[in-house]
């Protein structure tokens, strides 16, 4: 979730969302991420 917004990923997706609003990553189970910053 990032702001309003909710979008559901699968193995291999990638995400992408607005840092600047309250976001967060969960998952339902145990799960591996890689983060990457842009233009921070």
């Amino acid at each position: 979730t990032s702001g309003d917004a909710v979008e559901q990923l699968s193995n291999g997706d990638t995400g992408r969302y607005a840092a600047d609003v309250a976001h967060k990553i969960s998952a339902d189970g145990p799960a591996r991420a890689f983060l990457v910053v842009h233009g921070a």
